[in-house]
């Protein structure tokens, strides 16, 4: 019966993962997962009805999941293994390119349709705009409010004609703002220079709500390092619905701290280590410290995370085309392997190309 069970929750981790990696979602609520294991045949109705998946988290028999802090608390289905997360991320970058593209492309073929004499009329659009430019004709101010009332007429709009005039208590960028239907939701993409604590983004949020004027529902505001790909999974988010709603996604900076500190502290006690590099992966929910050492003469990649797990890897060193690369001892399927680049920095590729970066630390 236990081998019975252990081969029924191998089978939930592999098909939830593999809708992860299709759908490109970071996480998968519950009741989503018991629709899915129906739909895929691992769990009956009578199973549903026992709630055998809720069980089975609640007793930890599956490891990769957590419950919300805030209440109603939820359970979220996380990705099994950093292989995984990985494919995630990758599938979710060729997602965005293959949609910009096709959207582009769509565009341009439908509108040379329409218009064959386009290049003809572009000229000497061109050409009228310079003479315009030449004269002086131009007026910038009606330009700020050309800019304020297409803002308003999306339900936005500045309390100050221009958006760097704003006073900010911070350094951050808003890159940009995008409305829902009907006006019931505002989603904004902000950059920060670095991590800042819980506290500061709680005034970040209440500065852009406040800097804001607008009829929307709910406020969404997603927050990204300076190494992070828009739409990829953000460092942070801070939601009002209406009311506010924080959650950093990867590593905090009391968490980065502790891992450096405590990795410090084991360097400093271990004997015949020799330290290649530490690098932060800052992925959303599973963000780690990651240290290549030498030990005994035999290479290791350890990877640490916040909840204090860790798992150290045997590597080896190839050279292809006078360029190291870090593959591991016992080839994974998958192909992955890793470079440090001319910055410091580890980069991860696989068969396909490139998955993600992990930035350099002391």
């Amino acid at each position: 019966q236990n081998f019975k069970m252990k081969n029924k929750i191998d089978s939930i981790i592999k098909v939830l993962d593999k809708t992860m990696i299709e759908t490109g979602k970071e996480y998968l609520s519950l009741s989503y997962a018991n629709r899915i294991l129906k739909n895929a045949n691992i769990l009956s109705l009578h199973e549903l009805e026992k709630k055998t998946l809720k069980n089975l988290l609640e007793d930890k028999k599956i490891k990769n999941a957590i419950k919300t802090e805030t209440k109603p608390r939820q359970w979220r289905i996380l990705p099994s293994n950093d292989w995984v997360i990985n494919k995630i991320r990758k599938n979710k970058l060729k997602r965005n390119n293959t949609q910009e593209h096709s959207t582009n492309s769509s565009f341009w073929t439908e509108y040379h349709k329409k218009y064959p004499n386009f290049k003809t009329v572009l000229i000497i659009a061109i050409i009228i705009i310079m003479l315009i430019t030449i004269i002086g004709n131009l007026n910038f101010d009606s330009k700020d409010e050309r800019y304020n009332e297409t803002q308003e007429k999306n339900g936005i709009s500045y309390n100050s004609t221009n958006e760097h005039k704003i006073e900010r208590k911070f350094d951050y960028e808003i890159i940009s703002i995008s409305d829902g239907y009907d006006y019931k939701k505002l989603s904004i993409n902000v950059r920060l220079p670095k991590k800042i604590t819980e506290q500061e983004l709680k005034e970040i949020a209440i500065e852009i709500k406040k800097n804001l004027v607008n009829e929307y529902d709910n406020l969404f505001i997603v927050y990204y390092l300076p190494e992070m790909t828009i739409g990829n999974g953000g460092w942070a988010t801070s939601h009002f619905t209406p009311d506010l709603d924080i959650k950093i996604l990867g590593l905090s900076q009391a968490e980065e701290s502790k891992l450096l500190r405590n990795n410090e502290k084991q360097k400093n006690e271990k004997q015949k280590i020799v330290i290649i590099g530490h690098w932060i992966d800052n992925a959303p929910n599973v963000g780690k410290l990651m240290t290549l050492y030498k030990k005994n003469n035999k290479l290791y990649l350890e990877r640490k995370y916040s909840d204090g797990s860790a798992g150290s890897t045997e590597m080896k060193i190839r050279k292809i085309n006078g360029q190291t690369i870090y593959i591991e001892a016992e080839q994974n399927i998958f192909g992955e392997f890793y470079i440090i680049d001319t910055q410091g920095n580890l980069k991860v590729y696989d068969e396909q190309g490139f998955i993600f970066k992990a930035y350099k630390t002391n």
